[in-house]
């Protein structure tokens, strides 16, 4: 059984990455120099800081002795990595990303990214520790159903405020036109289009399954009403 600590910090990450699924593509600052991809990434990194604190003091309060008797200790746990699929090819993109960071002209550069965009070797070990700390800690399937639900919820304001701009009725003035190609809150089109095209295979799954459901239900009480 874990300790009231242990599930407050599984609770704490969960938040994490539920947050970084909402909150990232929905901020932007027009307030900022940059306005879009610097203020973004800012928070994703400290939405990851915190989920990695959280799974650290986590696995701490859990203690290697109960790792061990359960049978799930060092070696195990490597086997159990190398195991599922993506984990050895993530593992091996980090290894050279950081190869390449060592080797550059411009480690600085390299490591914290440029002033436009921040896409640097930290923003990247941010990403994988996002995709780590859900990969460690999402074990139940209400957990996945609460990450798709926010996927879903997240991309309608995108999507809305896209078409908004579509026909004109943005409110705010931004320095090109957005109508001929919608950037909504990534501030560019490609970047609004990607986003969008994964959004909606979640979206179309989280359909689907609510159909599955209704039918089912539906063809429960058509069960009960016949046997009555």
């Amino acid at each position: 059984m874990d300790s009231r600590l242990a599930r407050l910090c599984d609770r704490v990450a969960e938040s994490g990455w539920l947050a970084a699924a909402i909150l990232t593509p929905l901020f932007f600052n027009i307030f900022s120099s940059r306005v879009f991809e610097p203020d973004k990434l800012t928070l994703l990194r400290s939405l990851a800081l915190v989920m990695a604190l959280a799974w650290l003091i986590g696995t701490i309060e859990r203690g290697l002795g109960r790792a061990e008797s359960d049978g799930t200790g060092g070696e195990a746990w490597w086997r159990r990595v190398l195991g599922t699929p993506l984990m050895p090819q993530v593992l091996l993109l980090v290894a050279i990303t950081l190869l390449a960071t060592v080797l550059s002209v411009t480690p600085h550069t390299s490591f914290w990214g440029s002033y436009q965009r921040l896409q640097g070797t930290y923003t990247f070990l941010c990403y994988v520790i996002v995709f780590a700390v859900a990969w460690q800690r999402l074990r139940t399937r209400a957990q996945l159903e609460r990450l798709l639900n926010a996927i879903v919820l997240a991309s309608l304001p995108v999507a809305l405020y896209g078409v908004l701009q579509r026909y004109g009725l943005d409110p705010l003035p931004w320095a090109g036109s957005v109508r001929e190609r919608v950037t909504g809150n990534l501030g560019n089109a490609i970047f609004i289009g990607a986003y969008l095209i994964m959004a909606f295979c979640v979206t179309l799954e989280r359909a689907l399954a609510r159909l599955r459901r209704v039918v089912g239900n539906a063809g429960t009480m058509a069960d009960a009403a016949a046997a009555g």
